[in-house]
């Protein structure tokens, strides 16, 4: 194997690793917001554990949840108690 091949081979297995610890350091935080105030909010490793704990908050509060399962609101023009996952690397 040429030297060329070699590092070739090499820098992409490190861009893999790095590639794979990324994706292994990503963290969600669902944040809970009552009139746009912080009052709460939990970590989870995986994105399946956040979106159900904000489904089912939401399902609880009877509240509106977005297509992407991201947010969630109460009715009004300016919700009162809001919902959202937040993606931390």
């Amino acid at each position: 194997m040429s030297d060329i091949t070699k590092v070739s081979i090499d820098l992409y297995s490190t861009n893999n690793d790095i590639k794979d610890k990324q994706k292994q350091n990503k963290m969600y935080n669902v944040e809970f917001y009552h009139n746009s105030k912080l009052v709460q909010e939990f970590e989870f490793a995986t994105e399946n554990q956040a979106v159900d704990c904000l489904m089912r908050h939401a399902s609880e509060k009877s509240l509106n949840v977005r297509e992407d399962q991201y947010y969630a609101y109460s009715d009004g023009s300016k919700p009162e108690t809001e919902i959202e996952i937040v993606q931390y690397s």
